[in-house]
């Protein structure tokens, strides 16, 4: 905690959401990995593998889940929501939605839908919420998936933007540390600047480019502890938690949900209507701030 992100290992025992669309799991909660030994999963879901130590506690009752990258279709509906309560401030030609305040900050990097999500934004707010400085900048210039015209950026252009100029607009707000977290397309580009020493720390949801060999040459690559949520059909972190072992990392959280699709925390989750997909939006941004308040 303070000024900086440490990284003392920490028990926490929490209970998952008791819903039904989404069986009760008890974990302690450890700066490092989650323990399968002390997985307790009532019903046939279990609300995300956890990270033994070389090995992954899989639920054994659920079909076989691919380890091939997926991606929203096209078409998806994004579900309308409020927007925001933060600020949009502007850095050159590029929006930056700003909410919070304090030394600590976080860089939030959107999915491919981009920078109007209203669920991006209330991601935003809620990490703020929890005390950080919260910027989300528009790599995208208004434009995202769906939208006419629109080409995915070259991932070395936003990397430099992000280092560029993100990171000292984010420091010019008074920021003594400065973690980011990616959705998606974000959740690629944080790993990508994991080795940059712009940042205390790292962390992606449902991250895109997290296929073998990538997700590992990246993994071994990280400087600073990494955070990685998956969802069902998002590659399997097997390979990322043999990284973690060989680099005697105990710092690192890896969790895969097998009972939620890629996207569930992002634009297109639809946690108004699903309990479900709201009970794993909840547990999945609570592992992060904890991931970054420690």
């Amino acid at each position: 905690s303070g000024s900086n992100f440490t990284t003392t290992a920490m028990y926490t025992m929490r209970r998952a959401a008791c819903l039904s669309a989404r069986a009760c799991v008890a974990f302690p909660l450890v700066k490092v990995h989650f323990s399968g030994r002390s997985i307790r999963a009532v019903g046939a879901l279990m609300c995300g593998s956890v990270y033994a130590g070389g090995s992954f506690q899989k639920p054994t009752n659920l079909e076989t889940i691919r380890d091939e990258p997926q991606c929203i279709a096209i078409g998806d509906v994004v579900p309308v929501g409020e927007r925001g309560e933060g600020a949009v401030e502007r850095l050159g030609d590029m929006d930056m939605y700003v909410v919070g305040s304090g030394e600590r900050a976080i860089v939030l990097v959107y999915d491919i839908f981009g920078f109007a999500s209203p669920n991006m934004q209330r991601n935003c707010d809620l990490l703020a919420a929890a005390g950080f400085l919260v910027v989300m900048p528009d790599f995208f210039r208004g434009s995202g998936r769906g939208k006419p015209g629109f080409e995915r950026p070259d991932s070395a252009v936003v990397d430099a933007e992000l280092l560029e100029k993100v990171v000292p607009f984010v420091k010019a707000k008074g920021a003594m540390s400065i973690g980011i977290v990616g959705f998606c397309f974000g959740g690629g580009m944080a790993m990508r600047v994991a080795d940059s020493g712009a940042f205390n720390a790292v962390g992606g949801i449902h991250a895109s480019g997290m296929a073998s060999p990538n997700g590992e040459l990246l993994a071994s690559k990280a400087t600073v502890p990494f955070m990685l949520i998956q969802g069902k059909n998002d590659p399997s972190l097997e390979p990322v938690a043999k990284i973690v072992d060989d680099k005697s990392s105990n710092d690192c959280v890896l969790r895969q949900f097998y009972d939620q699709k890629h996207g569930f925390c992002g634009a297109s989750g639809d946690r108004v209507a699903s309990a479900g997909v709201r009970a794993a939006v909840e547990d999945a941004l609570n592992t992060t701030i904890k991931f970054f308040d420690q």
